[in-house]
């Protein structure tokens, strides 16, 4: 559970569970009177997607590799 609080007189304004809030949200504090607000925070899952895309985008845009060169040599070889 987290305690959302004032940004000015620190005053409780509401208690929410992680991600409960959807859409940026305006509230005037009771104490106050200042208006705070709050938006939503990302879920780190889908900025990894996002930045997963751009990468594979930018992989898929490369030129292939020239006919005449030759392969990298392997600890095996």
């Amino acid at each position: 559970m987290e305690t959302i609080r004032c940004a000015r007189c620190r005053a409780l304004l509401f208690r929410a569970a992680g991600g409960a809030i959807a859409a940026p949200v305006e509230i005037k504090c009771r104490r106050c009177g200042s208006i705070n607000i709050l938006r939503p925070t990302e879920p780190p899952s889908e900025r990894r997607e996002r930045r997963d895309e751009r990468s594979h985008a930018h992989v898929e845009a490369k030129a292939p590799p020239s006919a005449g060169a030759r392969p990298l040599r392997t600890a095996l070889d």
